[in-house]
């Protein structure tokens, strides 16, 4: 019986044993966290938010989502992966799968004048709107 109380009591005491060799990693904080720079300006969302917005309602964007949808049971529509360099941003339009997210269009949307690109996938170049529009009717 006493075997077990010593047993039961160095386990108790083990489990609350904290260091106190680094008090910089016991501060109660999580550590493992990425942050961004200082001077990185956080990305403007209403413009992103808007930037998705004006492509749905782009005439080959809403094929694509009426046909992610019919093929999901009305489950999913059109999603998009953005990114953003300090001159544009830069946007994936597809089908987000459980394996994998399927790329339809890339665009490349400047973020000064609003101007939307769309990747040509014969040249690899991106190319105004009006032109792809009037390339693939």
């Amino acid at each position: 019986m006493r075997v077990l109380f010593i047993t039961a009591l160095f386990f108790t005491l083990a489990c609350n044993n904290k260091k106190q060799d680094n008090p910089e990693t016991e501060t109660g904080k999580d550590t493992s966290a990425v942050t961004a720079p200082v001077n990185e300006e956080p990305m403007p969302v209403a413009k992103e938010a808007s930037v998705t917005d004006t492509l749905l309602t782009i005439p080959f964007i809403i094929k694509s989502n009426n046909y992610i949808d019919s093929f999901s049971n009305h489950r999913h529509g059109i999603a998009f992966m953005t990114d953003t360099t300090a001159q544009a941003f830069l946007v994936k339009a597809g089908y987000n799968g459980a394996d994998r997210f399927e790329t339809y269009y890339d665009f490349e949307i400047d973020r000064n004048s609003g101007e939307i690109k769309v990747m040509d996938p014969v040249e690899g170049d991106y190319i105004p709107l009006k032109t792809y529009l009037k390339n693939n009717q």
